[in-house]
């Protein structure tokens, strides 16, 4: 320490004045405070701004769940109405063993109504949430005003809902014609286990 004392110029010091040196330390401290303020306080207050918006987020975020909160009596009758309309549409759907019944319901009234089910098919369908789509293949052979009687019956069932890709053909019989008709008939089942 004593070699930079001995090495400072102590006549030139003198010779400025004291406003000078004030002027310096003044311009010294005034340039520290400028990096400082460009670079620490910068980034103090870019990191507490971002700190005030995670504050203003999260005081939505809170103001939100206190609604939700407050509204659970309506929350809770909502779902249980919801609940309620899924299990109306659940109980309206057959289950897929109820569609080994529809043959037999639709023979009973294919012979009321002297038609024969000659071909039925159930083909896989498209599942859903808790229902799959089911397409059924028929083809009847009986005279004609029996046959659109028995589509008039298939049309109002609950469990067929759709009759498309109608085909009729006239075939000689031993007594009469025959019409024989084949279509697809879609039904929708309740998946069991949902």
């Amino acid at each position: 320490m004593n070699l930079i004392f001995c090495k400072l110029p102590y006549d030139s010091i003198e010779e400025i004045g004291p406003a000078k040196i004030y002027l310096g330390i003044v311009g010294v401290c005034l340039i520290l405070f400028l990096m400082s303020f460009f670079t620490i306080l910068s980034a103090l207050s870019l990191e507490s701004e971002t700190l005030r918006k995670k504050i203003v987020d999260t005081e939505f975020t809170l103001k939100k769940y206190f609604k939700v909160v407050a509204s659970k009596h309506e929350v809770r009758k909502t779902l249980s109405l919801k609940m309620g309309q899924l299990n109306m549409k659940k109980q309206q759907l057959p289950s897929e063993k109820a569609l080994n019944k529809l043959l037999v319901t639709i023979a009973r009234i294919g012979e009321k109504r002297n038609v024969d089910v000659v071909h039925f098919k159930v083909a896989d369908g498209m599942a859903d949430d808790f229902y799959k789509e089911i397409h059924m293949h028929f083809r009847f052979r009986g005279g004609l005003w029996e046959t659109m009687d028995m589509f008039a019956t298939l049309q109002n069932m609950l469990q067929i809902v759709h009759v498309k890709n109608i085909s009729l053909k006239v075939v000689n019989g031993v007594k009469k014609p025959q019409l024989i008709s084949s279509f697809i008939g879609s039904s929708y089942v309740y998946i069991e286990g949902i």
